[in-house]
């Protein structure tokens, strides 16, 4: 089966194809957060002790070398998330014939 023949290539390539611009505007808005406003949302949002979100045991696992379970909850963290989209979609189209959320 040829690359092309997917259909998730066109997907893949329009949001590879749209990444520096999201980088870019993403980076200018993490430039005005002051310092204190980051290192507050760090120390209470995110990183309590003993109740870390799985963003941060990912980048936890990153960071110390463990690449397989860093990757293992990155994977857990996108199914969710689809599962997520999925169930508010189908629960926003039930009753409606816009079909779906935001159409």
């Amino acid at each position: 089966m040829a690359l092309t023949d997917l259909w998730l290539i066109i997907p893949l390539v329009l949001a590879v194809r749209r990444l520096p611009y999201t980088v870019r505007s993403a980076y200018s808005s993490l430039l005005v957060v002051h310092r204190s406003m980051e290192e507050a949302a760090a120390s209470i949002l995110l990183a309590l002790p003993g109740r870390e979100t799985m963003t941060v045991g990912s980048f936890s696992f990153y960071t110390s070398g463990v690449i397989n379970q860093a990757a293992a909850l990155g994977i857990i963290l996108i199914v969710v998330g689809a599962a997520s989209l999925f169930a508010i979609n189908r629960l926003a189209a039930t009753g409606s014939n816009t079909g779906g959320f935001f159409g």
